[in-house]
C-alpha cells in the first residue's frame, strides 16, 4: 500500500498543487517560485523558504519518494543502491528515491537539499544519517 503524506511546515505557505489545477484561475496565476517568493516575503526574509516535498511511502517494499517537482521525468543518477535522483530536461531535481528507510535509514550524503530531506524523513520516522561513517554498526 503506498502512502501520501505531505510534509505541511508551519513556517512556509503551502504550495499551489498544479497537478489538480484542470480549470482553475490560480493555474495561471501563481507558480511554482511565485508560492515559495511569496511566502519568503511573509516571512519577512529574502531567503527562498524550505524546499516543499511530497512522500510517498509503499510499507510493502519499504521504498520511499520524495516529490519535489512535477516536471516530467528525463533521467536518474543513481547515488548508490538505495538512493537515486530523478532529473527534468533542465537538470531540475523533480524527486529522490530512497530504498530501505525504515530499515537502513536515510543517508544524506549527496543528496540534494539535505536538510529538508532529513526534516521530512525525521518526521515520519525515518532514522536519518548525516555521514556515511555513522552508517557502519561496530560490535
Amino acid at each position: 500500500m503506498t502512502t501520501r503524506k505531505p510534509v505541511v511546515d508551519p513556517d512556509i505557505e503551502p504550495e499551489y498543487d498544479f497537478s489538480r489545477a484542470v480549470a482553475s484561475p490560480y493555474a495561471e496565476r501563481y507558480s511554482r517560485t511565485d508560492a515559495r517568493a511569496r511566502a519568503a516575503r511573509i516571512a519577512g526574509t529574502s531567503q527562498v523558504p524550505r524546499t516543499a516535498m511530497l512522500l510517498e511511502y509503499d510499507e510493502a517494499v519499504d521504498a520511499a519518494y520524495l516529490r519535489i517537482s512535477d516536471a516530467p521525468w528525463d533521467h536518474q543518477v543513481r547515488l548508490d543502491d538505495a538512493r537515486g535522483i530523478n532529473y527534468a530536461v533542465d537538470g531540475e531535481v523533480i524527486g529522490i528515491e530512497l530504498l530501505s528507510p525504515r530499515s537502513k535509514g536515510v543517508l544524506l550524503d549527496g543528496l540534494p537539499f539535505p536538510d529538508d530531506v532529513a526534516r521530512v524523513a525525521r518526521s515520519v520516522g525515518f532514522r536519518v544519517i548525516e555521514h556515511p561513517a555513522s552508517a557502519v554498526v561496530t560490535s
